[in-house]
């Protein structure tokens, strides 16, 4: 065997021995590895979600609005309770507003309901002036249909102007 031959047969021996210490025997699969993995966390389940109920209702709001006789211009009385009456209406979800004039027995005419509807109409203005939206309001006249005092001596208490408003409440 010449120098050459001798050195393919020891390059081929040695790659034949690499094989066969890589996979255990020549032809042989390669030896089972056992991997061990952690088993996963279990899925975080998402928090509770809280049951918000939202409601609505009609409220009577207890400002009295009160004007002077034979106009749609308020008294000072009235002034102050416009005044109480919208900060009222900022503290609460107010939905819309339903505004309802007023007047004394001593005009049951068509011009008494006309007042009445000028009177409802002042205080929604008013009310818009402050900020409110306009879309918020419904105006409506009475009237001496729903008199406070039939009394016809204490008729400033039937000139004036009630409110309702549709609330909005979560719970």
């Amino acid at each position: 065997m010449d120098h050459r031959n001798a050195r393919l047969v020891m390059l081929a021996s040695t790659l034949v021995s690499g094989v066969v210490l890589a996979t255990g025997c020549a032809g042989s699969p390669p030896p089972r590895r056992t991997v061990y993995v952690a088993p996963a966390a279990p899925a975080a389940s998402p928090p509770p979600v809280a049951e918000v109920r939202v409601t609505e209702e009609w409220v009577q709001l207890e400002h009295r609005v009160t004007f002077n006789p034979n106009r749609a211009t308020l008294t000072p009385e009235g002034e102050s309770a416009l005044a109480a009456l919208a900060g009222d209406l900022r503290a609460r979800q107010v939905v819309q507003v339903r505004v309802s004039g007023h007047v004394n027995s001593r005009r049951q005419t068509r011009g008494g309901e006309r007042l009445s509807a000028r009177r409802a109409r002042v205080i929604t203005d008013r009310l818009i002036e402050m900020g409110f939206s306009p879309e918020m309001f419904t105006t409506e006249g009475h009237g001496a249909r729903q008199l406070v005092d039939p009394d016809t001596r204490h008729g400033d208490q039937n000139r004036r102007v009630e409110l309702s408003a549709l609330v909005r409440h979560q719970t």
